[in-house]
């Protein structure tokens, strides 16, 4: 066999004779423990007035939670419920007033 081509090795040691200064590693930053889920904050508006009878719209687009986002808003008022930060309600109450007499 006859070869035509020959191939070398260099070697080239550019590193100081000094040993370098270790270079700093950051430590990982540590995870931060969660937060509790807070409540969120019920704004009912008002005061409100209304007669007897009438329809009242309670707001509560003034309500909030600190830590997310309302997902609905659900209104409770005896065996009546409806959705929505404003609904309409006709309360039928009746307020008794007793006298107490004086005797004489």
């Amino acid at each position: 066999m006859n070869f035509d081509r020959v191939f070398g090795i260099e070697t080239i040691d550019d590193i100081p004779s000094s040993t370098p200064e270790p270079i700093p590693i950051p430590s990982p930053t540590p995870t931060p423990e969660p937060t509790p889920n807070q409540p969120p904050i019920a704004d009912t508006g008002g005061p409100y007035k209304s007669f007897v009878n009438k329809s009242v719209q309670l707001n509560g687009s003034g309500s909030y939670d600190l830590d997310g986002q309302i997902m609905k808003y659900l209104w409770e008022y005896g065996n009546k419920t409806k959705t929505g930060p404003k609904v309409n309600f006709t309360f039928k109450q009746n307020l008794i007033i007793v006298e107490q007499h004086q005797q004489k």
